[in-house]
């Protein structure tokens, strides 16, 4: 239902607390995919993609910014005039209810060309929190990794070392970028890149991590013997590439020498990886 019929629904000056939070729940969760599908429009038509940076491209993304940020604004006001609105870029009143939005939450990602970045919509009362909503577009996970992650916990040995798809996040630490971050929480199986608190471990650790997933996102040919050496050195044993995807695609390691390919449910991809 578009924003503005959910809006004309019923009056929020005449609806009963509860139902008014519900209407404020289906209005947001209503903005937040039209403003995700916009950023999504404009990050896929951003111009000079293979050599964007955060310098070159600030304009582009300045004006991105503005753009989602207005239309976010717009469409909470004109369904709760009452309500206040604070945007990272355009900035507005802290008054007792009030639209808090991040437009393109992630610029750094956004401009490097990464498809990690979202809408970020909370609204606040008496400066407790009542709604957070991201746009659904952002979420690692689907129902297909679901399958995938399944068969990892039934068929993966428990040493199990697994190469996954991932970004450069914060600071040098590295995330994943798909549904392979979520194999060593749910699994216990090893994954390439580890849970993010690894960034509070050793500085030795985060080096090692580190150091890794930046030779591994350059990644071409799977079979070259610097991506075997780089994978065995670090004891990789198995690829698992998800849905969402990121530098590493099933085709590089499809029919390729040293991998078989144990699973896939046509969205995700398990490999394995011949010991040297």
């Amino acid at each position: 239902m578009p924003v503005s019929t959910i809006a004309r629904a019923a009056d929020p000056a005449t609806l009963p607390a509860a139902e008014k939070s519900d209407l404020r729940l289906s209005v947001a969760c209503a903005v937040a995919r039209e403003a995700g599908a916009l950023a999504r429009r404009r990050f896929d038509g951003r111009p000079g993609t293979s050599g964007i940076n955060l310098k070159g491209n600030q304009d582009y993304l300045s004006a991105v910014d503005a753009e989602v940020e207005g239309l976010l604004r717009r469409r909470l006001l004109e369904s709760f005039p009452e309500d206040s609105f604070f945007g990272e870029e355009g900035g507005g009143s802290f008054d007792n209810d009030v639209w808090v939005v991040d437009p393109i939450d992630g610029t750094a990602n956004f401009v490097r060309g990464i498809s990690q970045f979202c809408i970020s919509i909370a609204y606040v009362r008496g400066g407790q929190t009542q709604i957070a909503i991201i746009n659904p577009a952002t979420v690692l996970v689907t129902p297909a990794d679901l399958d995938g992650l399944d068969w990892v916990q039934t068929h993966l040995p428990a040493e199990a070392v697994v190469l996954i798809n991932g970004w450069e996040w914060l600071n040098g630490t590295w995330a994943g970028s798909d549904g392979g971050a979520w194999i060593w929480p749910l699994t216990g199986r090893r994954t390439t890149i580890p849970p993010a608190d690894y960034a509070y471990a050793s500085a030795a650790w985060q080096k090692e991590v580190n150091d890794f997933n930046a030779q591994a996102a350059q990644i071409v040919e799977a079979d070259a013997p610097e991506t075997l050496a780089l994978l065995r050195g670090a004891g990789v044993t198995h690829v698992f590439i998800g849905a969402r995807g990121g530098t590493l695609k099933p085709e590089m390691f499809m029919g390729k020498r040293n991998y078989s390919l144990l699973y896939s449910n046509g969205s995700d991809w398990i490999f394995s990886l011949k010991a040297a």
